[in-house]
């Protein structure tokens, strides 16, 4: 079972003398970020770092998550726009300390984690979620088996249904759904019409290969109906049952963006926002009156600009509305907002968004009967193509 590293908190290990007749002056790490097998690891460190301890201290510690995040290649690639490649989503980290007294090496230590790019919140204190496993009753700090938190699903007849796994829970997966689907560590992959059909349980087969750790529930939607579960329980780790509930979104008159953006947990995930939307187009620009008297004709042409513009800017923004949510969902929504990378699709044409509104108001049925959320998204890239 690995050790977590959730990169977007900091991630904070102790090395503490323990050998008698000595004393910390120093320690000397080599730390090393890669992808891939787990055997693989490159034969230089990425880093070499030589820390010192803080007067008489017996111990110094090292913040790790400054070091690994770069590392983590978290993107998009549609099938469907022919952008492919691999998101490197997690990555191991191998770190070796050798302590010193003055220039005596007499103790050394190493340790190998597992890094997402996820994050914890302040209740859940320092290296928040570095295990699967927990010993609280009931259990806490954990990395969950299901890489989200809404139990219920909405989808859209014809694009496929995606649920994030966790692959050291080694997830036995059963769904109610006549239908193709299978598990794939990549996100965006396609449903296939060779994959398996609902009379045959999925498993998640771990492996040293961190490019696996995070894998996918991919389902096509087409025979899927209101009310299908999924059912994803745990062989590995901690004892875990997940059932999620499936339900479709009903056919209206505005457009059905799907959102995606990595959550807390470091994994892609989907959220319809299928009620009215309304984009908007923000333009900026300079200018300056410039001469345009013509000498030799003692004139100057009336049709031409005597204010001139230049270094003109174009943004497109967009404000999508949801369905109306059970109450859970404030989670999610709250994710979407802490989220560093989101996309909207709209009929599988990707493209990447900030989330512009910088306020949520929580929403409850009790405060406000139905929950509904409205948020604005500007496009990261300029309307005009102006890439250089």
């Amino acid at each position: 079972m690995s050790t977590i590293i959730n990169a977007r908190s900091p991630y904070f290990k102790k090395y503490t003398n323990t050998t008698q007749g000595y004393n910390l002056s120093s320690i000397q790490a080599k730390i090393t970020v890669w992808s891939g097998l787990l055997s693989a690891q490159p034969a230089t460190p990425t880093y070499n770092i030589t820390k010192g301890n803080i007067g008489s201290e017996e111990f110094t510690n090292l913040e790790l998550s400054v070091l690994v995040r770069d590392f983590l290649d978290t993107e998009y690639y549609s099938v469907t726009q022919g952008i492919t490649g691999t998101a490197d989503d997690a990555v191991w980290v191998k770190v070796d300390v050798d302590l010193y007294d003055g220039i005596s090496n007499f103790q050394s230590e190493s340790d190998t984690f597992l890094a997402f790019d996820g994050y914890g919140y302040w209740d859940e204190g320092s290296n928040p979620r570095t295990s699967i496993t927990s010993t609280a009753v009931p259990p806490t700090n954990f990395t969950p088996m299901v890489l989200m938190d809404n139990r219920i699903v909405y989808f859209k007849a014809g694009e496929d249904i995606r649920i994030p796994i966790f692959s050291e829970s080694c997830a036995n997966i059963v769904t109610t759904i006549s239908s193709v689907w299978n598990t794939t560590d990549l996100y965006w992959e396609q449903s296939n019409i060779n994959w398996e059909a609902t009379s045959i349980p999925q498993n998640v087969v771990d492996s040293n290969n961190s490019l696996d750790k995070i894998q996918y529930v991919i389902i096509d939607s087409t025979s899927a109906l209101t009310g299908d579960t999924i059912t994803i329980t745990s062989t590995c780790g901690l004892a875990q049952t997940v059932v999620i509930t499936l339900q479709e979104i009903e056919c209206g008159k505005y457009d059905d963006f799907r959102v995606i953006f990595y959550n807390m947990y470091g994994a892609l995930q989907d959220f319809y926002m299928s009620k009215k939307s309304k984009k908007t187009l923000k333009v900026k620009s300079d200018d300056y009156n410039r001469n345009i008297f013509n000498r030799a004709n003692n004139n100057y042409n009336i049709a031409k600009h005597q204010k001139y513009t230049f270094n003109l800017r174009a943004n497109q923004s967009i404000t999508l509305n949801s369905e109306f949510l059970p109450e859970t969902f404030n989670l999610l929504v709250e994710q979407l907002f802490l989220s560093e990378q989101v996309w909207i699709s709209l009929v599988n044409i990707v493209q990447p968004v900030v989330v512009g509104s910088s306020s949520l108001k929580y929403k409850t049925h009790i405060n406000d009967k139905l929950i509904q959320y409205t948020v604005d998204f500007d496009f990261s890239n300029s309307y005009l193509n102006n890439v250089i």
